[in-house]
């Protein structure tokens, strides 16, 4: 069975094989990248340098649309609308494919079968992080304190069900912590309440936190990653804390409506792994923290599969609902 550490590590080989396959007929037709995020997002600051060098290389113009709210369905209803032709694609995430059967009673539409998993492009490694005022310099000490005074700590997150929340849920499962939820509509209002000490803790996307803690505004504890990252590099990760199950990332990656030719998707995904290597895209998201992402088709669909497996139960646990 294909393992998460595939859709981390898929071999040059089979992505060498996928690429050379990548080429495009010259087309008259615009092709679309949707994003169920608004301008400026973290999906956004994905798509936009993707799109330039993935319309290049299909040779006709790819414009991204910015579709946010209603937890992703606004953006994937105008997806299912569209031809199953693969000019229309979207960036997922986990919440459209992978959590949101979880915490809905009944969706308008069938993650499973309606969208197709097409590639892999990036995640973003997230950080657990402290006001200075919390007297804790290491994990270990703030689950300490947490353990010793339960419900006396409060950690925010930028609304319910998003990544922050549901890895944050995981967390205190696995340390068995009682600290008190406080949700925010977006990451940087719980940011700004977490810096003026009116909250003690968030965990977060490292484009989001990094430069808070670079300041000494905020105090890293911990990576919430399997290994130590680049911007990052003197912060421990949370097995080196003696919490090695705990691994969260907010990964993203792109889709088609189903009914696409495989064929066709294939050819997409390995569009986007060459785009990937392009300049443009990679430097891009090296400069916002994003760690580059790549994987075959088949290997991102079952690491797809496998997060329903792997979160379900945590999401299901903490009754993390959004009806």
């Amino acid at each position: 069975m294909t393992t998460r550490r595939t859709f981390f590590a898929t071999s040059a080989a089979a992505l060498g094989a996928l690429a050379t396959s990548a080429t495009f007929a010259q087309s008259a037709r615009t092709s679309r990248l949707i994003v169920g995020g608004a301008a400026s997002s973290i999906a956004d600051m994905l798509a936009r340098p993707l799109a330039e060098v993935l319309g290049k290389s299909m040779n006709q113009p790819m414009i991204v649309e910015n579709k946010p709210g209603a937890a992703g369905f606004i953006a994937i209803a105008d997806l299912l609308r569209s031809p199953s032709d693969g000019q229309t694609l979207m960036i997922l995430g986990a919440t459209a494919v992978a959590w949101n059967q979880f915490m809905f009673k009944k969706l308008p539409y069938d993650p499973e079968n309606d969208i197709v998993p097409v590639a892999p492009l990036a995640a973003i490694p997230m950080v657990i992080v402290v006001n200075p005022k919390v007297p804790a310099k290491t994990l270990e000490e703030f689950v300490a304190l947490a353990k010793k005074s339960p419900n006396s700590y409060t950690y925010g997150f930028g609304g319910i069900g998003t990544p922050s929340h549901v890895s944050f849920e995981r967390f205190r499962s696995l340390t068995g912590i009682d600290v008190v939820p406080v949700p925010y509509k977006s990451g940087p209002s719980a940011l700004q309440d977490l810096m003026g000490g009116r909250i003690d803790m968030m965990l977060d996307g490292v484009p989001l936190l990094e430069p808070h803690i670079r300041t000494g505004r905020l105090r890293a504890l911990a990576m919430a990653t399997r290994a130590r990252v680049s911007a990052l590099p003197e912060v421990p990760t949370v097995g080196e804390r003696g919490l090695p199950e705990f691994d969260a990332a907010i990964w993203v990656g792109v889709g088609v409506r189903s009914g696409t030719e495989m064929e066709v998707v294939n050819r997409l995904n390995g569009a986007i792994n060459n785009a990937l290597d392009n300049p443009i895209v990679r430097d891009a998201y090296t400069k916002m923290g994003a760690e580059i992402r790549k994987a075959n088709q088949k290997d991102f669909a079952e690491f797809v599969k496998e997060e329903r497996g792997r979160w379900g139960p945590v999401i299901q646990r903490a009754k993390i609902s959004l009806d």
